[in-house]
């Protein structure tokens, strides 16, 4: 499988940069849906963001890349590719020791596991009172997506929506009508088409809206006003 690593010069051909692509290919043919994106091509040596350039790698697998990456690179890039790895190693001055693939991975998890629980107590959707300072400051800001985006709040528009899918626009009165027959009968008696399902319910059966999907849905009432009543939606040819 050819990576967008293969002919990047310069590179030393050894057995890291083979483990580099073997730990790569593995992952392109055996996909993670949770991980971290890593560039094939670092971003520092000229890599962009390109879906080929980009695989989800296991934290463990991340950084084991990174250690190889400094070991088949020259040049500059073996600076850049030190610094990279510093970085993922958090060493510090203060610290007397550097983080190993197994400790990283550990850590990541931890860090996941960490920030799930913080967010249960702390996000802004689940916490009430941060959730209204967030939405005050936002509105203070001007940049309440759920206000400034959102056409249901334009008075004008949800006038033109409302006319053009309620009442006897709504679509079921324009795709379907309805037939009855009471007590079994074999003459079906059609339903203006013009009423909604409310309208037929009030003004026509008498009955609950409940008591109409109930006959819709091909059940027959025993007792009642409209026993042994049938109901059957038609579909309009146009």
């Amino acid at each position: 499988m050819k990576l967008t690593i293969d002919g990047y010069y310069p590179l030393k051909n050894n057995k890291y940069l083979n483990w580099y692509k073997k730990i790569i290919i593995n992952r392109i043919n055996n996909k993670i849906s949770i991980g971290e994106n890593h560039h094939i091509v670092p971003k520092s040596m000229g890599g962009n963001e390109n879906i080929e350039n980009i695989v989800i790698l296991t934290p463990k697998e991340h950084y084991i890349c990174h250690l190889c990456l400094i070991k088949f690179v020259e040049g500059k890039d073996y600076y850049k590719m030190l610094c990279a790895i510093n970085s993922m190693s958090m060493r510090t001055l203060k610290q007397n020791f550097s983080y190993n693939s197994r400790l990283y991975e550990i850590l990541q998890e931890k860090r996941v596991e960490g920030l799930g629980v913080w967010l249960k107590t702390n996000s802004s959707l689940k916490n009430k009172s941060v959730h209204n300072k967030c939405m005050k400051t936002r509105e203070k800001n001007g940049t309440n997506i759920f206000i400034t985006n959102n056409p249901m709040h334009n008075e004008e528009f949800l006038k033109k929506k409302l006319e053009k899918t309620s009442g006897k626009n709504h679509y079921l009165c324009k795709k379907y009508r309805y037939e009855y027959s009471l007590d079994f009968g074999d003459t079906w008696i059609s339903i203006d088409n013009d009423l909604t399902t409310k309208q037929i319910c009030n003004e026509v059966l008498n009955c609950s809206t409940s008591t109409f999907n109930y006959i819709l849905s091909g059940k027959i009432p025993k007792r009642g006003p409209l026993a042994n009543t049938l109901i059957k939606k038609i579909k309009n040819e146009n």
